[in-house]
């Protein structure tokens, strides 16, 4: 639950394409809503469910499901509505949660 003005929003985390740090606030985005809440990245992390979401960045959680790119040389993650997230090497190890053709 988001609380959204005096009111309690119900947020589905499957529809969060990303959570991103922005000052003091984290960002949840969603497809059509954003939500601007005052908790560390840290305490979201810890309320998401680690198999669907992963730090990629000191300042980015995205939702594994949502990722339709990654390119490492450029430190990036392409997500649904073609938002981006940085993929700092600190948390490359993403790529090994991923099923790949070679």
């Amino acid at each position: 639950m988001h609380i959204k003005g005096k009111s309690l929003k119900k947020v589905r985390t499957d529809e969060i394409i990303l959570v991103e740090v922005e000052e003091k606030y984290c960002n949840i985005i969603k497809e059509k809503e954003k939500f601007v809440i005052l908790i560390s990245l840290v305490k979201v992390l810890e309320l998401l469910d680690p198999s669907i979401f992963c730090r990629t960045h000191r300042n980015f959680i995205v939702n594994l499901q949502k990722i339709q790119e990654i390119i490492p040389q450029d430190n990036l993650n392409i997500l649904s509505n073609n938002y981006k997230a940085t993929l700092s090497g600190k948390y490359k190890d993403i790529i090994h949660k991923f099923r790949t053709l070679k």
